[in-house]
């Protein structure tokens, strides 16, 4: 597992029920305190990549949350170059429509609901009690917010962040590289890389 945060341990949890053992884990920050006693936490990448080579088949989880779609791409496909498979985790609390279909490394997280025909990229996060509904369609490194309810045929651009609460109308568009706040109501189309938030959502500046 890549990443030793809060999301870390929402995502063990979830592997832990399809019986995934975890076997390390590393985070660039060396002031970050192991969330798991019986798990080996690296600080350096080398050392990390070693001891994972000292095992067969192995999957890797990104546990990187918040607005970092773009990380969770990029390592997705550095990991993948190493030769590791990326884990789809699904806790199996969260209701999933038959012909819904997820990209490679994603996280569709506790009570999360995802209705019929919608379609992801890789490394998407729908979280905790999020509700995706029918035929929406979220892009590479996407993270839906706790709480937060897409309604039908929304589309939502790569590395776009929607914070926990928020509601986006049916048949919204929301481009790459945005962040909608907390709590949020998009009524309208938001275009790439602003950073919106309100009711009705409003862009407030450049997400940059």
């Amino acid at each position: 597992m890549w990443g030793a945060t809060g999301q870390s341990i929402v995502l063990r949890e979830t592997l832990a029920h399809k019986g995934w053992n975890l076997i390390g884990i590393y985070d660039r920050n060396s002031t970050v305190i192991n969330p798991f006693v019986s798990v080996p936490l690296f600080h350096n990448e080398k050392q990390f990549l070693d001891h994972l080579f000292n095992y067969n088949d192995l999957f890797f989880a990104v546990a990187i949350g918040g607005a970092g779609g773009k990380d969770r791409v990029l390592l997705h496909e550095f990991l993948s170059g190493k030769g590791f498979r990326p884990a789809l985790a699904i806790h199996p609390t969260a209701n999933i429509a038959s012909d819904s279909n997820f990209g490679e490394g994603s996280q569709i997280l506790i009570n999360a609901t995802v209705c019929a025909r919608v379609r992801t990229g890789r490394q998407v996060i729908i979280n905790s009690g999020a509700v995706v509904d029918h035929e929406s369609i979220l892009a590479d490194g996407v993270h839906i917010g706790p709480g937060a309810v897409l309604t039908g045929l929304v589309e939502v651009g790569a590395n776009t962040f929607i914070g926990s609460g928020s509601v986006v109308l049916p048949r919204i568009k929301i481009g790459s590289n945005t962040v909608i706040g907390a709590g949020s109501v998009v009524t309208k189309n938001i275009g790439n890389g602003v950073i919106a938030y309100g009711n009705p959502c409003k862009i407030i500046r450049d997400n940059n």
